[in-house]
C-alpha cells in the first residue's frame, strides 16, 4: 500500500500504549488524530503537542469509542482536518479484575461496550471511509495475551480480548477484497496505568503488597523485564507500513516470551507449590507441559525434545508404580535431575498426598 501522506486515527491515545503508538507513527511520518474521553483532554493535548514537536500535524478529537456515532464522526473529522485517512488504530480499552463468580451485569455491559463494541464501531467507520475514498487501508486492533490464554481474575476482560481476535479474523476475511488489512497486537505485561490497576486489584484480593502481583508475572517473562509502550508501538509501526501488506487476520503477541506462571500451570491440574497436602492425578500431556515450563524457567540453555522426553520418563519412573495413564504421584518427594548435557542444578519439589 504505497501512500504519500499517511494519516492514522488512534483511539485512547492520551496515555499508555495509545500514546506510545501515536508518537511512533508520528516518527514514521504519519499525521495523527488523537481521540480520547473528555476527562483525558489535558493529557491528550499533551500527546498532540509532543507529536507536533516531531514535525507532523496532529489534532485532538473528543470521542467515546463505545459510541458508534462518535466514532464515525471522528473518522470524518480526521479526513476533513488532515486531508487523508489511511490507518485506524482501535486501541481504547479497559480492564476488569475480579473472580468470575462475582462479576455483575453492569461489569459485563461496561467492558463489552468499550472493548468489543468500540472495536466493531472502529472497524465499521474506517472500512466505510476507505471504501468511500476508493482506497486501501489498514485497521489495527488492540487484543492482549489474555486473548490468547485467559487470565484468572480477569475472566470478562479475557473474554473481550478473545472476541477481538475473532473480530479481527472476520474483518480480515470480509475486507480483503477491498484491499483492507486487519490485524491485532497482543501486549503482555506492559508497565502502564492499566497494569497498575491489575496489580492493585489482585493484590487487594489476595492480600499481597502493591507491586507483588506484577513482579510475579514479570519473573516469568523470558526476556526478564516488563514491557513498555514502545515495544507495542514498534509492532504497530510495522503493521501500518508497506512491509506488512501481505499480513492480515493475525493477532500477534508482544510479550517478551511470557511463560505461564508455574503456579498457574500446577494449579490447573490440582497441584500447588506449597507445603499443604494435596492429591495428584494427571495425564502424560499435562506432565510434559509442566516439565517443559519448569526446564525453560530454570535452564540457561534450550532443552531438546530428546532431553525433555528422557526427563519425562525419568520423572514418571521416579514417582509412579504404574505405566498406565493417568500417572499418580505416590512418593513423598520428587527430584527433577539435570542431564549431563544441560548446565543447570538439580531441583527438588516436595510433594505430599492427602
Amino acid at each position: 500500500m504505497s501512500i504519500t501522506i499517511r494519516t492514522a486515527l488512534v483511539t485512547g491515545a492520551a496515555q499508555g500504549i495509545g500514546k506510545g503508538i501515536a508518537l511512533e507513527l508520528a516518527k514514521d511520518g504519519y499525521q495523527i488524530a488523537v481521540t480520547d474521553l473528555p476527562h483525558q483532554r489535558e493529557q491528550a493535548l499533551q500527546t498532540v503537542k509532543e507529536i507536533e514537536q516531531l514535525g507532523v500535524k496532529a489534532i485532538f478529537i473528543e470521542a467515546d469509542s463505545s459510541n458508534r456515532d462518535q466514532m464515525f464522526k471522528a473518522v470524518d473529522e480526521t479526513y476533513e482536518k488532515l486531508g487523508s485517512f489511511n490507518t485506524m488504530i482501535n486501541n481504547a480499552g479497559i480492564v476488569h479484575v475480579s473472580p468470575l463468580v462475582e462479576v455483575t451485569e453492569e461489569d459485563i455491559d461496561r467492558i463489552n461496550k468499550i472493548n468489543i463494541n468500540g472495536v466493531i464501531w472502529g472497524i465499521q467507520a474506517a472500512a466505510k471511509k476507505f471504501e468511500a475514498l476508493d482506497q486501501p487501508g489498514k485497521i489495527i486492533n488492540a487484543c492482549s495475551i489474555a486473548g490468547l490464554d485467559a487470565f484468572q481474575m480477569m475472566g470478562i476482560y479475557s473474554a473481550t480480548k478473545f472476541a477481538v481476535r475473532a473480530l479481527t479474523q472476520v474483518a480480515a476475511k470480509e475486507l480483503a477484497p477491498k484491499k483492507i488489512t486487519v490485524n491485532a497486537y497482543c501486549p503482555g505485561i506492559v508497565l502502564t496505568p492499566m497494569w497498575d490497576i491489575i496489580d492493585a486489584k489482585m493484590g487487594e484480593y489476595h492480600g499481597v503488597p502493591k507491586g507483588e502481583t506484577v513482579k510475579k508475572y514479570i519473573d516469568n517473562i523470558a526476556l526478564g523485564r516488563g514491557s513498555v509502550p514502545q515495544d507495542i508501538a514498534n509492532l504497530v509501526s510495522f503493521l501500518g507500513s508497506e512491509k506488512s501488506d501481505y499480513i492480515t487476520g493475525q493477532s500477534i503477541a508482544v510479550d517478551g516470551g511470557v511463560l505461564t506462571l508455574l503456579e498457574d500451570s500446577f494449579t490447573a491440574i490440582g497441584l500447588e507449590l506449597t507445603e499443604k497436602p494435596f492429591k495428584l492425578e494427571f495425564s502424560k500431556a499435562a506432565l510434559t507441559k509442566i516439565l517443559l515450563k519448569y526446564f525453560w524457567s530454570k535452564s540457561e540453555k534450550s532443552i531438546s525434545e530428546e532431553s525433555l522426553d528422557n526427563s519425562l520418563y525419568l520423572l514418571i519412573a521416579t514417582c509412579s508404580n504404574s505405566t498406565a495413564s493417568p500417572y499418580k504421584i505416590e512418593d513423598s518427594s520428587l527430584y527433577v535431575l539435570a542431564l549431563e548435557n544441560i548446565k543447570w542444578k538439580s531441583s527438588r519439589i516436595s510433594l505430599r498426598l492427602e
